[in-house]
């Protein structure tokens, strides 16, 4: 007779097999755990909306002992934080998820006014602020005013990045 199956464990009577006697047998069969039952770790960033997606950004393919905790560890992002999450007990049947979640980072940036040609004295106060990683700041909105100087021209919109998030935007002296 076959040992009963037990998902993510191992039987050590693989059958247990015989002739019966006359009376009553007790045949004790003993299952150890799998030191190799599979798990999945899912990775989730956030995107510029602060929500996350359904689907993980990434996975690793992990195995374990069933019956016990599982190993997930964060990964490194630029720009992204984990937040807290707790370990599971890896289920014989290989149906273990742990979610971690990735936090934006916000960093700060800075919008120079500069005289065309030059990068100081500023024209303006500059304008600051500080945004999500990966989001734009376009600088078209934060073009001023500023008497005697017409505007000339400016850098590239700023992507927030851990750093360097500064632009100019240029302003030309009237005649």
């Amino acid at each position: 007779m076959a040992s009963p199956a037990v998902a993510g464990y191992t039987p050590d009577l693989a059958a247990v097999t015989g002739t019966m006697p006359g009376n009553n047998v007790t045949v004790t069969v003993t299952y150890t755990a799998n030191t190799n039952t599979a798990y999945k770790v899912e990775h989730y960033k956030a995107n510029l909306d602060e929500t996350y997606n359904t689907t993980p950004d990434e996975t690793d393919n992990m195995t374990g002992t069933t019956g016990q905790l599982t190993a997930a560890v964060a990964r490194t992002y630029e720009g992204f934080t984990a937040q807290t999450f707790g370990q599971a007990k890896i289920a014989g049947d290989g149906s273990t998820v742990v979610k971690i979640y990735y936090a934006r980072n916000s960093y700060a940036w800075t919008i120079n006014h500069y005289e065309e040609g030059t990068t100081g004295p500023a024209l303006a106060t500059a304008d600051t602020g500080s945004a999500l990683y990966g989001a734009t700041i376009a600088l078209a909105g934060y073009q001023k005013t500023i008497t005697g100087f017409t505007y000339a021209n400016k850098d590239a919109d700023i992507v927030i990045g851990v750093s360097g998030n500064t632009a100019n935007i240029y302003y030309a002296r009237n005649s």
